[in-house]
């Protein structure tokens, strides 16, 4: 009787045991998930880029394929091709840009006034570099040591992590091309969520990369340069600066790119150059407005990324200021995803009320 007791209780012990052990296996299991997206999460921005880019890219990608006589072929001259035609002259203007960047901003922030601010946009009076002496550096390396070191540390920081960004960019570009539907798959069998709920979240996310890059980005990018190419025929200091501002202010539409070029209507005409102010306010209204105004309508449909004006606004900036300057494209992202999860929940709702009439 005591031996038949015993191997009762070990009988009782081991039905108990899967339930603890499943409990502890999922715990386990949510840790590490969670410590491989800590681990992922500063290059996150940059996979999701690569993703957008992978599936607006991809058309071209099946073509060059064929005639490549191989996926990896058609993926790697895709990659090269964003590399010279985009990355490049972006690293290339970034790097130019960025002195005439800092002496605008210098000049304006120096300006005593709302009038003298104003010139300042469009006078090309450069800083005088005459009291510039080997012996004057070392006097100011000598008395902000310690500051210039730390802000050469964070700069160097940055330009390392953009790197690093921009080679997870190209790669993660590469091997979405190559082994996107493969991977997609894997995530179908090994996420505890249904297809249909998968395939819905994905959806969502490639509309909201289509809507922010055709949607926002090609409009503001012909915007920013019949600006820019206006900047130079009136011979506007730092036009290729203004420029970039303009498309910058494209985001907001309608009175977007007004924010930038109207202060330098206003600027022309301050300093008596009165012809170039009136050339550049009809350019801006008829020209930039009207592009905004029928751009952005005739291409929403094929980049709609399901998101009223309103809201894509508030995720931008609030994803600015929650994220940083990634927050541009995590906000409107997030915003999407979370507009899906609640029809999704709607839906399940809805199921749930006709499942307990029947």
């Amino acid at each position: 009787m005591a031996r038949a007791h015993r191997y009762a209780t070990v009988t009782v012990l081991r039905k108990g045991q899967p339930a603890t052990l499943r409990t502890t296996e999922q715990l386990l299991y949510l840790v590490i998930v969670v410590g491989a997206l800590l681990v992922a999460w500063p290059l996150l921005p940059w996979l999701l880029l690569a993703l957008w880019v992978a599936n607006l890219t991809r058309p071209i990608h099946v073509r060059l394929r064929r005639s490549a006589r191989g996926t990896g072929r058609g993926a790697a001259i895709v990659v090269i091709g964003i590399t010279i035609v985009v990355i490049a002259p972006i690293v290339a203007s970034i790097v130019s840009l960025s002195h005439e960047a800092i002496d605008l901003g210098k000049k304006i922030a120096s300006s005593e006034g709302g009038r003298s601010a104003l010139a300042s946009l469009v006078s090309d009076e450069g800083g005088d570099a005459s009291g510039v002496s080997p012996r004057r550096v070392v006097s100011i390396v000598q008395q902000h040591g310690d500051r210039a070191w730390k802000v050469l540390s964070t700069v160097v920081a940055a330009a390392t992590t953009a790197v690093i960004g921009l080679l997870m960019f190209l790669y993660g570009t590469y091997v979405a091309l190559v082994d996107g539907h493969r991977a997609y798959e894997w995530f179908v069998a090994h996420l505890p969520l249904s297809r249909n709920v998968i395939d819905r979240f994905a959806t969502a996310f490639t509309q909201t990369g289509r809507g922010l890059f055709i949607g926002v980005g090609v409009t503001g990018f012909v915007q920013a340069a019949i600006a820019t190419i206006t900047y130079v025929a009136l011979d506007v200091p730092r036009a290729l600066v203004l420029g970039l501002l303009t498309f910058i202010a494209s985001i907001l539409p309608s009175l977007g790119t007004a924010l930038v070029w109207i202060p330098i209507a206003a600027g022309l005409a301050i300093t008596g150059r009165t012809g170039a102010a009136i050339a550049l306010t009809v350019v801006g209204v008829l020209v930039v407005g009207t592009v905004d105004n029928l751009m952005r309508p005739m291409i929403a449909h094929k980049a709609d990324a399901h998101l009223p004006t309103f809201l894509l606004m508030l995720g931008m900036f609030g994803g600015l200021a929650a994220f940083g300057g990634w927050g541009v494209l995590l906000g409107p992202l997030l915003l999407r995803l979370g507009m899906e999860a609640l029809s999704l929940q709607r839906e399940s709702a809805q199921v749930a009320v006709q499942d307990g009439h029947s």
